[in-house]
């Protein structure tokens, strides 16, 4: 999938992403915001599903534990 290879690739390069869906089917629902999806002058045939936000993260958290009863190892 694209989005995934372009967040990864923010990733390696020190950037935070964040997949929202919320604000795409506002833009769609909403007829008071149809200007801005003119705006993009996409093509007819296109069809928004999420915008991918990149940006400099201001904190790093550690990774939440995982839960080991959750977790099948297959030999």
């Amino acid at each position: 999938m694209l989005s995934e290879n372009i967040m990864l690739a923010a990733q390696a390069m020190g950037l935070g992403t964040v997949c929202l869906g919320g604000p795409v089917r506002m833009l769609v629902a909403n007829e008071k915001y149809k200007f801005f999806l003119d705006s993009l002058d996409l093509p007819a045939d296109y069809k928004l599903d999420y915008i991918l936000a990149v940006g400099y993260p201001d904190e790093q958290p550690a990774a939440k534990p995982r839960a080991a009863e959750k977790v099948k190892f297959i030999k």
